[in-house]
């Protein structure tokens, strides 16, 4: 989860298991809900994996809107969630296992 704190509103970015559920849920407490699909890619814990993940979409011609990351697994890797220009082309530009 992500939080952007404005003047006026605050903006919340969450990966949830059940969307369906939060969706309704959150338009029940009066909340704006937009969806957006995000993708998730398991990285190995060390430097230089993001940059390998950033390279190979930049050669699939995607862009990386914005993006957040969750701890480690406690096994060597993490997860980054991305929101990027074209899922599919991002799917298809990265190995099943992640990027690393």
């Amino acid at each position: 989860m992500t939080v952007a704190d404005h003047a006026d509103h605050a903006l919340v970015r969450m990966v949830v298991d059940q969307p369906r559920k939060a969706i309704h849920l959150l338009e029940q407490a009066g909340m704006l809900v937009i969806d957006t699909d995000a993708l998730a890619a398991r990285l190995p814990d060390r430097a230089g994996a993001l940059a390998k993940l950033a390279r190979r979409l930049a050669e699939a011609r995607v862009n990386i809107n914005y993006a957040y990351g969750s701890g480690t697994d406690g096994r060597g890797a993490t997860t980054v969630f991305l929101h990027v220009s074209d899922v599919r082309k991002a799917a298809a530009a990265l190995p099943r296992k992640g990027a690393g």
